[in-house]
């Protein structure tokens, strides 16, 4: 998944804040973090791609799945959830960022490995790494 630099400090001022604790550290973050957080919560991608994910599963036998699409659908779950977690307006909004980066990770890399699944994936996974990428 392609990030932009600016998406990059936010999720590892995250991380750090996840480290140490320290609100002093990623304070000049916050304000990026929490718009960061809006966008991704903003995106109306999960809820359609985890449909499409699961009617791909319905139609096929348990056998003939490729098991990175229930790992994504799982993800795409947590993301879609997360849209109505209460917005954060202080430094408690770099554990949301975090999340919602590792579940889009989880995401990407699920989608990434059953692409060999068929040509629905593929667009699936192309069409999901769009919209996400474009908000970060």
């Amino acid at each position: 998944m392609r990030e932009s630099s600016l998406y990059r400090e936010a999720v590892t001022a995250a991380d750090d804040f996840a480290a140490h604790r320290l609100e002093d550290e990623v304070r000049g973050h916050t304000t990026r973090a929490r718009l960061y957080v809006s966008a991704l919560r903003s995106l109306d991608i999960y809820g359609p791609t985890k449909r499409r994910i699961e009617k791909i599963l319905a139609s096929r036998p348990a056998r003939g799945q490729a098991p990175g699409l229930g790992l994504a659908a799982r993800g795409l779950r947590l993301l879609n959830d997360a849209r109505y977690q209460p917005p954060h307006r202080d430094h408690s909004v770099f554990p949301v960022l975090r999340q919602y980066h590792e579940s889009l990770v989880l995401v990407d890399d699920a989608l990434a490995s059953a692409r060999g699944g068929g040509g629905e994936v593929a667009r699936i996974h192309d069409d999901f790494l769009r919209v996400v990428e474009r908000a970060t």
